[in-house]
């Protein structure tokens, strides 16, 4: 069915603008416990003043406040105890403040959002994925799939194809990439996640590894309630078919708080794909595959934080996946002579993270010291079987990776904040073949030695500035079977970065931010070793393969509700996975053989004119320049343009029931040495909340028309490829959760929203 993609778009942009009436309000509170007396409240401005008093629990609220930037300040007996600059823009803001003599701490923050989905932030887009109709029944993959400007397939994660990016989790690393990530998030529900944060230009605390950015997945966090329990459960039908359910724990009193989850899936697709090589306008060799995939698992996690004393707290994550992944492949090949072979396919892989940490306040102003160490295991065992010989094998793969770190924040009296710390990180990578022509046991090791600073303060009253300097020691070493040799990489890399904010009045800022980042091959894309997977076809890694290294700047503007961003990447002998022909032999290998550079702008704007209904448009223009090192190829310059409509409509004013259509759309795209056709999605559904937001049901539907699917064709010099892929993305969803507790009667004075980050 073809589908005309205007009048969808039309159907979907309609219009709003802000709300002006926001609160703020919360509690006053003294370390000591002692009461407060005469306590008053004010925020203010140029052209704004509100002050209210505190009751005897120190308890404020202020209503009708303007949206703007004000001056948050404390007084007792007309003593200043307390100031610092606050954003008002959201419907209700939370604040709670703890004194501590005649200095002060933030204790807790918290900021109720406009239940505005889409976010964007001066470094970041946030993703509200508890405010999203996708908050339940769904799995992490398909919750990023709706996350403007990312970009999932069963190969990895993506930003509008602008290169590898960094996936973390809690802040924290992830150290699995591409099928093998994305079969682990299959087994994070959504109902597990809070909020999908997209930077695209970090600063120099993060790990410098990742062309385009980070992608942090933050997963909840009881705080209001002393004990809950909660149960979910949703079913999908697609081509396949598939359910997951999960129950939650969480505890939360004085200084000890523990989350636990468990869940179980099953998720069942019908995968197509078809590709059709031809040299010299001759067919050399055309592929129909029919893949029945069935991915299952069983999740646990458990955290656990507890706070020693005032100025020590320590916790530790632990989380355990067990998950199969078999596939069901029928292959009709069409080369001289038409063949038909099937490959059963069962993967197993079991993993576990382990995460230790501490937190030590050096004294109540924020200097502070944080200490952890991540250690990461993970076996696969691969066996694939098939009516060929070639393509029979077992293999095992396990990973060990062992990650110190320490990091120090020290504030300064002049309102300058230093960030400092060191990482080291150790992979030990095992590799076991066992096929019928023999057995191969292989070893990679990896280790990065990593020391950042940073300086961040304010200039002025409009100015801010963030530098930053990250230094990394990369060394690997594995054995070549070609030339039986161990080959050993050591290198020294620097990535600079610096952000630069100016506040221009009248809820408008503008920023420039520049980063350095550095893309380096894993073991599998420099191992020799061939994979078949037919008589004919195979891949095989390059182990002169080398890292390359991107130059990102951007510029950021914002006015209200309108972000209007301005970047640019350039990349350097960038590598790929690419096809040739060798012989009568199809061979997928890995190569650096091009430069890339895009330019572009995003633009977002949001809106809500319309009673009852929020929306948002989100869209990407960009150009992206290659120069092919490799005359084996054909460059394919272009524009790519991308974007993506959300709306939420409320059927009652306590918003506990709404509407979601969305749509998303990317035009046709020459990129590298490709040209891909349209790639669309029309989603949506409903989305209930019962008995105080405790119960949920939601309706939900993805692919309406089957346009989300890859469709092409690759350009190589004396031949071309063809490819038409689809990976059962239409589906209907059918979710329920609920959740009873009991809730705790006052703010305890250990906990944070979102401990330990920094907006």
């Amino acid at each position: 069915m073809k589908i005309n993609n205007l009048p969808i778009s039309l159907f979907l942009l309609t219009s709003t603008t802000f709300l002006n009436a926001q609160s703020i309000s919360g509690i006053v509170s003294k370390d000591d416990k002692s009461q407060l007396k005469d306590i008053k409240v004010s925020i203010a401005n140029k052209s704004d003043n509100y002050t209210v008093n505190a009751d005897k629990m120190g308890y404020y609220s202020i209503n009708n406040i303007k949206t703007g930037t004000y001056y948050l300040k404390i007084f007792s007996n007309k003593n200043l105890l307390y100031s610092e600059p606050i954003d008002i823009v959201h419907e209700k803001t939370i604040k709670n403040v703890m004194l501590n003599g005649h200095s002060y701490h933030i204790a807790e923050v918290v900021v109720e959002k406009n239940n505005k989905v889409i976010e964007r932030k001066l470094d970041k887009i946030i993703f509200n994925v508890n405010e999203s109709i996708y908050s339940n029944g769904f799995d992490a993959v398909e919750v990023l799939s709706k996350v403007p400007m990312v970009q999932v397939s069963e190969q990895g994660i993506n930003i509008l194809n602008r290169g590898k990016l960094l996936l973390l989790v809690n802040n924290k690393r992830t150290y699995i990439e591409g099928t093998d990530l994305i079969n682990y998030l299959k087994t994070v529900p959504s109902n597990s996640i809070s909020k999908i944060e997209v930077i695209t230009n970090p600063s120099s605390n993060f790990d410098a590894e990742g062309s385009v950015g980070v992608i942090n997945i933050l997963t909840k966090k009881d705080l209001t309630n002393l004990f809950s329990i909660g149960y979910s459960s949703s079913y999908t039908k697609r081509k396949g078919e598939g359910f997951l359910n999960g129950l939650n724990l969480s505890y939360n009193k004085n200084s000890l708080q523990i989350t636990s989850r468990l869940n179980y899936t099953d998720q069942r697709r019908v995968n197509t794909s078809y590709s059709l090589i031809q040299k010299n306008g001759k067919r050399f060799n055309e592929s129909d595959i029919e893949q029945n995939n069935q991915n299952s698992g069983l999740s646990f996690y458990t955290g656990i934080n507890y706070a020693i004393s005032k100025k020590l707290e320590v916790g530790l994550d632990f989380d355990l996946r067990d998950i199969t992944v078999e596939n069901n492949s029928t292959n009709l090949f069409y080369n001289s002579g038409n063949s038909q072979s099937t490959i059963d396919n069962k993967k197993k892989t079991f993993n576990t993270t382990i995460n230790l940490y501490g937190t030590y306040k050096l004294d109540s102003l924020g200097k502070k010291v944080e200490i952890s160490a991540t250690s990461f295991f993970n076996n696969n065992d691969i066996l694939q079987s098939s009516n060929s010989d070639l393509v029979n094998n077992n293999n095992k793969f396990n990973y060990r990776i062992l990650s110190p770190q320490i990091d120090f924040t020290l504030p300064l009296k002049n309102k300058i904040e230093l960030l400092t710390g060191a990482k080291a990180t150790f992979v030990k990578n095992e590799q076991n073949y066992f096929f019928n022509q023999g057995y191969r046991n292989t070893n990679f090791e990896e280790s990065i030695y990593a020391m950042y600073f940073s300086a961040s303060g304010k200039l002025s009253e409009k100015i801010n500035l963030k530098a930053g300097l990250r230094y990394e020691n990369y060394q690997n070493e594995f054995f070549n079977v070609i030339t039986q040799n161990i080959n050993k990489t050591n290198k020294n890399s620097f990535f600079p970065s610096i952000f630069a904010d100016y506040d221009l009045g009248k809820n408008s800022r503008i920023s420039l931010s520049y980063s350095r980042r550095v893309n380096r091959p894993n073991f599998r894309y420099l191992d020799p070793f061939r994979v078949y997977y037919s008589d004919k076809y195979y891949q095989t890694g390059n182990p002169n393969l080398q890292s390359f290294f991107t130059n990102s700047l951007e510029l950021n503007y914002s006015l209200k509700n309108l972000n209007i961003l301005l970047f640019r990447t350039e990349n350097r002998n960038m590598f790929s996975n690419i096809t040739k022909l060798d012989g009568d032999n199809q061979v997928d290998y890995f190569e650096n053989f091009f430069n890339l550079t895009t330019t572009g702008i995003n633009i977002r704007y949001s809106f809500n004119k319309i009673k009852n209904l929020e929306s948002s448009i989100m869209t990407n223009i960009s150009y992206s320049k290659v120069n092919i090192l490799n005359d084996a190829f054909v460059p394919r310059n272009g524009v790519i343009f991308y974007y993506y409509i959300d709306n939420n409509y409320y059927l009652n004013k306590s918003k506990t029931v709404f509407l979601n259509l969305s749509y998303l759309h990317s035009l046709p795209t020459n990129s590298i040495n490709s040209y891909l056709g349209n790639v669309a999605n029309l989603a949506g559904g409903v989305k209930i909340l019962l008995l105080q937001k405790q119960m949920q049901f939601n309706l939900t539907f993805s692919d309406l028309f089957r346009q989300q699917r890859d469709k092409g064709m690759y350009y190589y010099n004396g031949y071309d490829n063809t490819i038409n892929n689809y990976t059962d993305n239409r589906y209907l969803t059918v979710g329920f959760s609920y959740k009873i507790g009991k809730a705790k009667t006052k703010p305890s004075k250990n906990t944070t929203y979102e401990r330990n980050r920094t907006e």
